[in-house]
């Protein structure tokens, strides 16, 4: 009869101890546009850059990836690969907005291109476009495809 007690005790707790704490495995929506940035971006006080357009690709969600461990093309910002496990990806529509669900954590943020793997953002550690998913995370992400744009 003791012994039944005692476990009953340690399911309670357990029971509770997730309820409050819970699982991790519980995922977050994220949203976000993907923008098509081309031409001359250089600020001119007589022109005015016109605001993007939505552009479809797929939008891939890696490992924190440092970039030393993609493999450079010679095209700035572009892989043929990392060497981090892939997470997740979706696919943007012709507007360039895309939506998974994905736990919270970090994560390195690349844009298809042409069958390899673009992104021109890195962190101070050298982290390739790191973002990071929390269960507060409400503001959808942007992101510039924006390869052969001046700057």
């Amino acid at each position: 009869m003791c012994q039944m007690w005692i476990n009953g005790k340690t399911m309670v707790f357990m029971l509770l101890l997730f309820s409050l704490v819970g699982c991790g495995g519980a995922k977050v929506q994220v949203t976000g546009k993907v923008k098509r940035v081309m031409g001359n971006q250089m600020p001119s006080p007589d022109v005015l850059n016109e605001e993007p357009a939505g552009f479809s690709t797929t939008v891939y969600f890696f490992a924190p990836t440092l970039m030393n461990m993609g493999m450079p093309t010679g095209e700035q910002g572009v892989f043929l690969m990392t060497d981090k496990k892939l997470v997740a990806r979706s696919l943007a529509e012709k507007d360039g907005s895309f939506k998974l669900k994905l736990k919270p954590g970090k994560y390195s943020v690349l844009l298809g291109k042409d069958g390899k793997f673009y992104s021109n953002i890195s962190s101070l550690d050298g982290l390739i476009n790191p973002i990071e998913i929390n269960k507060s995370s409400k503001k959808p992400i942007v992101l510039k495809a924006d390869w052969g744009a001046v700057y």
